[in-house]
C-alpha cells in the first residue's frame, strides 16, 4: 500500500512556510535556526505539518548535528527508525560536495523502496524543492519524532 503525500497538501506547504519570502539565512525562527535553511524548513514542517514536537536547539542545529542533538533531549525525543514514516527527518551527513554540513529532509510519502521527501536550500538553493530518494540508501539517518 502506497502512502505518497497528496500534492495539494504538499503545495499548501510551500504556500504556509512562514520565511519562504525573505532571503536566505534573514532571521532566525522558533527553533533557533536560520530561515529558509533546511533544519529550519524541517523543523517548521514536522511540527506544523505533521502535528510534533520539535524543541528549540541550542547552537546544535546544523543538519549534520540532529542525529544527536534532537535525540538528546530539550525537549525533543527523537529516536532513530529504520522503517521511514510521513513525518520523519532524513539526515544526509556531511558529503563532501554535496552538503558540506549535511543536509536535512522531511519524509512526504514512502512506496516500496521509494521515500518522498521535502526539503529547502538542497545544494544551496534557497529554494524549496521535492525529490525520491530510496529508503535504503547509505549513509542516511530516518528520525521520528
Amino acid at each position: 500500500r502506497s502512502t505518497l503525500f497528496p500534492y495539494t497538501t504538499l503545495f499548501r506547504s510551500i504556500i504556509e512556510y512562514p520565511f519562504c519570502a525573505g532571503p536566505l539565512d534573514y532571521g532566525v525562527d522558533p527553533w533557533n535556526l536560520y530561515t529558509r535553511e533546511c533544519v529550519s524548513y524541517a523543523a517548521w514542517r514536522i511540527q506544523n505539518g505533521y502535528g510534533k514536537s520539535v524543541a528549540p536547539f541550542r547552537g546544535d542545529g546544523m543538519a549534520y548535528e540532529w542525529e544527536w542533538s534532537a535525540r538528546k533531549g530539550n525537549g525533543t525525543k527523537a529516536t532513530r527508525v529504520s522503517d521511514p514514516a510521513p513525518g520523519d527527518a532524513v539526515v544526509l551527513p556531511i558529503t563532501p560536495g554535496l552538503a558540506p554540513v549535511g543536509h536535512l529532509m522531511v519524509v512526504e510519502g514512502v512506496s516500496g523502496d521509494n521515500v518522498y521527501v521535502s526539503q529547502y536550500n538542497f545544494g544551496g538553493t534557497g529554494e524549496y524543492s521535492t525529490m525520491t530518494i530510496s529508503k535504503s540508501a547509505s549513509r542516511v539517518i530516518y528520525l521520528r519524532f
